[in-house]
């Protein structure tokens, strides 16, 4: 499996500078995007986009540089990764059709948290997300949203090899 390194960290908020996370070559038809949040000279987080062009099948995984080390801020931060991804769907017209999340407890946030909600577009078709959260001393939101269940699938398989990289390696 090639991997390939994004999201090079730079200003205040990223110590130490370098390569944030690692994750699969992208599927063949996918674009590659990354976006600093905030300050681009002193970025508070990073969005790094993978996208079938002209379909709604995408992962995006947001890599959020501040300190999260300790329970009580990844409680915090997963409540907000949820909310804001729920917020813009709405916002853009969707429903929620169906929503699996299990209890959110500080020890729920020392392995990969799971949210599973689907939403109805205006035309009737369903979209169908999974949010997959898990900290270092960062936290890692990957969000992977598809036109199918059989996408998203395919999609998760892609991302569990999403991996953040630790000054360890």
């Amino acid at each position: 499996m090639a991997v390939l390194c994004f999201a090079f960290a730079t200003g205040a908020f990223a110590q130490p500078s370098g390569p944030l996370l690692m994750m699969p070559e992208p599927i063949e038809g996918f674009v590659t995007s990354t976006t600093p949040i905030g300050d681009p000279q002193a970025p508070q987080a990073y969005l790094i986009s993978m996208q079938q062009q002209g379909m709604v099948n995408q992962v995006q995984v947001m890599v959020e540089l501040r300190d999260l080390s300790e329970p009580g801020p990844r409680v915090a931060s997963t409540k907000a990764y949820v909310n804001a991804f729920v917020d813009s769907l709405v916002e853009a017209g969707l429903e929620i059709a169906e929503s699996d999340m299990p209890e959110l407890t500080p020890e729920a946030t020392s392995d990969t948290f799971t949210v599973d909600i689907s939403f109805t577009r205006p035309d009737g078709n369903t979209i169908f997300t999974r949010q997959l959260i898990f900290f270092t001393d960062r936290g890692y939101c990957v969000r992977v949203i598809a036109g199918s269940e059989e996408s998203l699938e395919i999609l998760t398989e892609w991302a569990s090899f999403i991996q953040p990289i630790t000054g360890d390696e």
